[in-house]
């Protein structure tokens, strides 16, 4: 029988599923929400595409260096730190009043 893993361990697993889950639906979710963001804020074509992109602009410079600090500090480590600054960023768009500052939570 193998041994029951530690409590930290479904606690990251779970902060993963969780953030992948959020990652999906931000996706999703984004393009009803520009109808109202767009003329709430008078914003251009541009203005758009950057916010619908910000997310994947995040993930891959994310992807980029996550291995080297994952080597570094630990994967556990890095996951916990990765779902933080998610957090972070989705508290920073709740409260952006500015297309800079949303912008800033979605990267």
């Amino acid at each position: 029988m193998a041994p029951t893993p530690p409590k930290f361990v479904f606690f990251v697993v779970f902060c993963i599923t969780i953030g992948g889950l959020l990652f999906g639906y931000d996706t999703g979710v984004i393009s009803g929400a520009l109808v109202v963001i767009k003329d709430e804020w008078q914003l251009n074509n541009t203005q758009q595409e950057f916010i619908v992109g910000g997310t994947t602009l995040g993930a891959i410079v994310g992807g980029l260096f996550s291995g080297y600090f994952a080597d570094r500090w630990g994967r556990r480590t890095i996951t916990f730190l990765s779902s933080l600054v998610f957090i972070l960023g989705a508290l920073i768009m709740t409260f952006s009043k500015h297309y800079s500052v949303l912008i800033g939570g979605r990267v």
